[in-house]
């Protein structure tokens, strides 16, 4: 024992086993050569000759050992073969040697095949592309056979030589795929003309020459008149996203021989099959655990994308090179340090840039001469043109000497630029080319400066000095700012001296920091840092922006009403306003007196195709046949769809609300949901076409007995096996309509029914086998679609009997039923039955378990969305557990076997609710939701009085008033906006449903904006910083109230925290971003992890998440930061709303953030 700890016994290496297959495992035999070698001081390599006979030898090199370091060997089979000899003599079973892997027209492909058996004979084949050009056996008197093929022009492409041999039951094959290259496809480019090393702002002329390839087919090169396309870009960009150039040209156009086969033997291995049925296997349910996926050692993960996907990171530019994304300035003054290596770094380039002595660059050297000391040079023309791109010219046309000429002026920007060319001709000829070259100075000022700054900040900004000649510099440094609309002298922003000497070595560089305060009422900034030592000068010019302090912020307050009733809405910061520094802009209050023809606006979206399976054609059907029964029996709805016809109530609820919301809809991922929404919406007409629904009826009717399987039942997709569920749907549809009063032929269910009859009586021989029986999810909808059809068709004999054990079973283990959808299903089976006893049973259950069931008109909660459960969110996705089908079961259990109508209105409320934050999912889920809400209980249509609003104790009057839904809203702005506004009733004179929203925007300084959220939607930012200790890093939270202290070149981790009551889509989260940090992830995208999927955009001055859906509950988001100057700034505060409610909305509040 060694300390304390237990010695650790490890086993001693086993002997490799000699396999007679394997040359790789045989026992070496005597030496046959022997030399001593020196390695080449420049190439490291050696060469030694040995005049050896054919067989298999194992080379072996080894460095003896000296001192300290020990012996180095390295050891390598080689195998010497005979052309000439018709004997192989190695004990091998088969192999294939060739002499080449390519081969060009003309030539000859030549390979061997041996066997080390006595006598043998191989089958050869020779196929290209497939097909077989050439076929035969070997000579049987020989084990070594030479194979020859002449490569012609057809040949291109490559093709592929196979070889076959049975001995001992065994089937031995050898393949080579033999490339036979497309060099009549290929041209070449030559630069005549190229400058390696340029000033910035130098106009340039580049030439290159096109020519062919010489070619055994073709001829020799030629010159070659091509087109080109060529770019020059700053090559830092490519440690953002790599430029995805074709290397290859347009090779990847031509074919190339692929030549994998699989060849299996007779006597393989055979399994069995499975061909119906499964072992019952016992589960028992074990607390739920969810685990996040970070990268190590914290943070977001590598790329901004999970499970590896992502690339990035951050690559130096060199010698020229400006700030990068998530790049301290202290650490971009040295180009030494690498990515991995920065926030380790940033104590130590804090002391280097404290002593002057960072990094010296290395990368570029010129002719320059020692100024004296004291010398004063020409005032320098600063440089302006900072793009990243130099040019972009796709239409280069070479002359018929295949001459290409680039003349450009190149950007002002010190960087390592990096070209890259295609060119190709009429003949489908391709080559490309790629260099790079350096635009730099002897002297080199670069300002190293935030994306932005806010009023308020305090920033130090460094001036990174280098000196690229051969010999020493002395000069001074200069920072000035101007304003950039005025041109107003702004340096006295600069704390301090704004001119700074500096004494530079050959090849040296150093950070030159001045220090901005930036003042209120500051606008964008032009600043213009020069720099002079003698003759050598340099300057460069730019505009930095500023954001004002005071920020717009948005406090809103949704509002639900049940009538009748009436609800209070009290803004506390506006009714403490006066006298403070806040600013009223905008208080809008809207009202929706009749949400529930939002449901009816959701009908003309049934009408959409999906795709070709049975189940999308029937739900078409099924869909079509509801709308078109609801908008034809209630004429109030063709009245109303009229009145809407080109009017704003058929946009989507994604393009309304643009004043409430800042962020513009082309900037969402979500521009083509609304453009698909408003579309379907704008086909309200086809719904009172009478001739067009009958037409489409009697076809889909006429489609769905042609897909019928020969059991009786349908499949998923046409010519697949029948599916139960989607037959059962099909059938229960059919039921459904004739319930819901719809003239539709129910014959198609009739002629299903045998089928499910015979799938009860299945389902019951199946869990006889079990000792205690449970109904599965199937079983229980196929006794829900049967109940519908037990007076058409009573049901005889055997399965009479399995539908009384089917009930029966149910009766006694429906507690037993995970889905609520299947828990509905049973009860109205039941009551259909005779069992209204165990049927409300069943129903008084799921109203225990519900939430808010027993809540009366007017005790609501402000975050009150009716009578729902807390069900887990599925792993995966299920049809019995899909939420909006389920809740119409709901109804139509709580409907027609209670007779509960209070609580089907409650339930009808959550319906509406979705529909109020998220779309309802699919045509299925439309149709049977709008079913079960006009259907069933009471007529949410016939509400007919607005909500009235009063709004500092007066009554609003509406001006503009939207028909059927009521929605209207007021509007005050800026002066008009009291602080007894602050005070806000909505009330609803009768029965119904009604909900709105209050709406108040204001000016405040970003650093006073409080946490603002509710228990519909919340979100809370946390900061920490991460720090490396002996452990491991570490996470420290900022403490609240206070400050966050960071070291310059620290990750600061932030944290989201979003909480919820219920499902959103299309959320916007939007975080502000301290002007002192830079993103460690820069690049935009999606991202994926505990159950949402979300789009992040990276802006300069805030981070933004765009959520689809996102689930309810508490989830967590993070991102990092990396400090990148030195100052005292504000981290401002995350915002998150939903676009298609904004009166959904919450903010976190702002810490201040300090970097050292």
């Amino acid at each position: 024992q060694r300390g304390g700890r237990p010695a650790v016994v490890r086993p001693a290496p086993q002997p490799v086993r000699p396999d007679p297959a394997n040359p790789e495992t045989w026992e070496a035999g005597a030496a046959v050569f022997t030399k001593e070698l020196a390695t080449d001081k420049t190439s490291g390599g050696a060469v030694a000759t040995a005049h050896l006979a054919a067989g298999i030898y194992r080379a072996t090199f080894e460095i003896p050992a000296r001192g300290d370091v020990p012996a180095v060997k390295a050891t390598m089979l080689v195998e010497v073969v005979d052309p000439a000899a018709d004997r192989y003599g190695v004990k091998r079973p088969f192999v294939m040697k060739s002499r080449q892997q390519s081969v060009e027209p003309g030539g000859q492909f030549e390979a061997l095949l041996g066997t080390g058996y006595g006598s043998g004979r191989v089958l050869v084949e020779v196929s290209r592309a497939g097909e077989v050009l050439e076929r035969f056996w070997t000579d049987p008197k020989r084990t070594q056979w030479p194979v020859a093929v002449k490569v012609a022009d057809e040949h291109r492409g490559g093709f592929t030589v196979r070889a076959w041999m049975v001995r001992e039951g065994r089937l031995r094959s050898e393949s080579q795929v033999v490339n036979v290259p497309w060099t009549n496809k290929k041209l070449s480019i030559t630069w005549e003309r190229f400058t390696r090393r340029l000033e910035p702002g130098a106009k340039e002329v580049w030439r290159a020459k096109i020519a062919s390839l010489a070619d055994p087919v073709s001829g020799p090169a030629v010159p070659a008149v091509a087109e080109m396309v060529a770019t020059l870009y700053d090559q830092s960009l490519d440690a953002l996203a790599a430029h995805q150039w074709p290397g290859a040209g347009l090779m990847n156009l031509f074919r190339q021989e692929w030549g994998a086969v699989s060849v299996a033997f007779t006597n393989g291995p055979e399994g069995f099959n499975h061909v119906r049925g499964a072992f019952a296997v016992a589960y028992k349910d074990v607390p739920a655990t969810t685990y996040r996926a970070l990268r190590d050692p914290f943070g977001s993960p590598l790329g901004g994308q999970f499970w590896g996907m992502g690339g990035g990171g951050m690559v130096r530019r060199g010698m020229a090179m400006r700030a990068g994304p998530g790049e301290p300035a202290a650490l971009m003054m040295a180009d030494a340090p690498s990515d991995a290596a920065a926030a380790p770094m940033a104590k130590a380039a804090n002391q280097l840039e404290q002593q002057g002595q960072l990094g010296r660059d290395k990368d570029g050297t010129g002719p320059g001469q020692p100024p004296a000391a004291g010398a004063v040079g020409a005032a320098p023309p600063p440089r302006k043109n900072l793009v990243e791109t130099a040019f972009f010219l796709p239409t280069l046309v070479a002359d018929e000497q295949g001459n290409v000429t680039i003349e450009f002026t190149l950007p002002d920007t010190l960087t390592t630029w990096q070209f890259k060319g295609l060119a190709h001709d009429a003949q489908l000829r391709s080559a490309t080319i790629s260099d790079t070259c350096v635009s730099a100075k002897d002297l080199m000022v670069e300002p190293l400066v935030p994306r932005f700054l806010r009023e308020g900040d305090v920033v130090q900004l460094p001036v990174k000095v280098s000196n690229t000649s051969t010999g020493r510099l002395s000069g001074s440094v200069r920072l000035t700012l101007a304003d950039a609309r005025t041109n107003d002298d702004r340096s006295g922003l600069i704390s301090g001296l704004k001119e700074q000497p500096f004494d530079l070595a050959a090849g040296e560089s150093k950070p030159v920091v001045f220090t901005v305060k930036v003042a209120d009422g500051t606008d964008v900034l032009r600043y213009l840092a020069t720099g002079t030592a003698g003759k050598a000068s340099d300057g460069e010019e730019a505009l930095l922006p500023v954001l004002p302090r005071r920020v717009l912020v948005t406090e809103t307050v949704p509002v639900t009403i049940r009538g009748p009733g009436e609800r209070k809405v009290n803004l506390e910061r506006l009714a403490a306003s006066k006298g403070s520094a806040i600013e009223s802009q905008s208080l809008v209050v809207q009202a929706a007196s009749n949400p529930a023809w939002y449901a009816v606006l959701a009908l003309p979206c049934l009408m959409e195709e999906a795709d070709e399976s049975t189940e999308t054609l029937f739900t078409r059907l099924y869909a079509n046949s509801l709308a078109r029964h609801l908008a034809t029996s209630d004429p109030r709805i063709a009245r109303v769809f009229e009145q809407w016809r080109g009017t704003a109530a058929l946009e989507s609820p994604l393009e309304k609300n643009t004043d409430l919301v800042k962020t513009l809809l082309a900037e969402t991922p979500w521009v083509r949901d609304a453009v698909d929404e408003k579309e379907a919406r704008a086909r309200i007409g086809l719904l009172f076409d009478a001739t067009r629904a009958a037409n489409e009826t009697q076809a889909a009717l006429a489609r769905l007995q042609a897909l019928r399987s020969g059991d009786g039942g349908w499949p998923w997709f046409p010519g697949g096996r029948t599916c139960d569920s989607v037959t059962l749907g099909i059938i229960a549809g059919f039921g459904r309509l004739r319930a819901a009063g719809v003239d539709i032929d129910v014959q198609p269910a009739l002629q299903a029914l045998p089928w499910l009859d015979g799938r009860l009586v299945e389902e019951r021989r199946w869990a006889e086998k079990v000792k205690e029986p449970v109904l599965t999810p199937i079983g229980v909808y196929a006794l829900y679609a049967r109940s519908f059809f037990s007076k058409d068709v009573p049901p005889q004999g055997e399965a009479a009997a399995a539908i009384e054990w089917g009930l029966g079973v149910g009766r006694t283990t429906w507690m037993k039923l995970d889905a609520r959808r299947s828990q509905g299903q049973l009860a109205i089976a039941l009551k259909r039955a005779g069992d209204r006893d165990t049927a409300l049973s069943i129903v008084d259950s799921l109203k225990q378990r519900s939430v808010d069931a027993d809540v009366k008109p007017g005790a609501e909660k402000e975050s009150w969305q009716g009578m729902w459960w807390r069900d887990r969110h599925p792993c995966w996705w299920s049809w019995a557990s899909a939420p909006i089908e389920t809740q119409a079961i709901m109804i139509e259990a709580f409907d027609e076997v209670a007779g509960d109508a209070e609580a089907v209105e409650a339930l009808k409320v959550w319906l509406l609710s979705q529909k109020r934050t998220s779309r309802w999912p699919g045509n299925r889920a439309t149709a049977d939701a709008v079913g079960a809400l006009l259907g069933r209980g009471g007529d949410l249509l016939a509400a007919q009085q607005l909500v009235t609003v009063t709004v500092g104790g007066e009554r609003v009057q509406p001006e503009k008033v939207e028909v059927g839904t009521g929605f209207f809203e007021t509007r005050l702005v800026r002066r008009e906006i009291t602080p007894l506004m602050a005070a806000v009733t909505l009330q609803k004179p009768e029965a119904g449903l009604a909900w709105g929203g209050v709406h108040w925007q204001y000016l405040d300084d970003i650093a006073n904006v409080p946490a603002v959220g509710r228990e519909e939607l919340a979100v809370e930012k946390k900061l920490f910083v991460k720090r490396f200790t002996k452990a491991g890093p570490e996470l420290v939270p900022a403490k609240d109230g206070q400050a966050t202290t960071i070291e310059l070149g620290d990750e600061l981790v932030v944290r989201l925290v979003v909480t919820s009551d219920r499902d959103y889509e299309f959320l916007e989260l939007a975080d502000h971003r301290p002007s002192l940090t830079e993103p460690v992830d820069v690049l935009s995208g999606w991202r994926f992890a505990d159950g949402a999927g979300w789009y992040v955009a990276v802006r300069d001055t805030s981070t933004q998440m765009f959520f689809e859906r996102l689930p309810r509950g508490t989830h967590v988001f993070e991102y990092s930061l990396r400090a990148a100057h030195r100052g005292a700034a504000s981290s401002g505060f995350a915002t998150i709303r939903s676009r298609y409610a904004p009166e959904f909305s919450a903010h976190s509040q702002s810490v201040a953030v300090e970097v050292r």
